[in-house]
């Protein structure tokens, strides 16, 4: 085969692994994400710990204690996690994601 020829197959595969891959992005759901970058951030940390303390969150973030109750707060007003308490010490609090958070993240795990 010659290189001319090789070209143009490998043109063509290369082609339809594009195509291939841009089949399956969806773009559609992250486009209705209202969330800034840090609630994200916070919705997928927290479920990957499946619950975390402010503190610990602030530390996963690199950012401080009262911006993650800021975070916090507007993810509870819109119904995407909630507050628990320790049982080991009630002054401390877990942040918890709701199953409307859980669905959000596996939709978007799918595009």
């Amino acid at each position: 085969m010659s290189d001319k020829n090789q070209l143009i197959k490998n043109i063509v595969h290369l082609h339809q692994q594009i195509n291939t891959i841009c089949m399956f992005y969806k773009p559609e759901p992250w486009m209705k994400v209202n969330l800034t970058i840090d609630q994200l951030k916070s919705l997928i940390i927290i479920e990957h710990r499946q619950k975390i303390s402010f503190k610990e969150l602030a530390e996963a973030l690199n950012i401080t204690q009262s911006n993650v109750t800021g975070i916090a707060d507007r993810l509870i007003k819109n119904g995407l996690v909630k507050r628990i308490p320790n049982p080991v010490d009630r002054r401390m609090q877990f942040l918890v994601l709701t199953k409307r958070a859980a669905e959000l993240l596996g939709n978007l795990k799918q595009t």
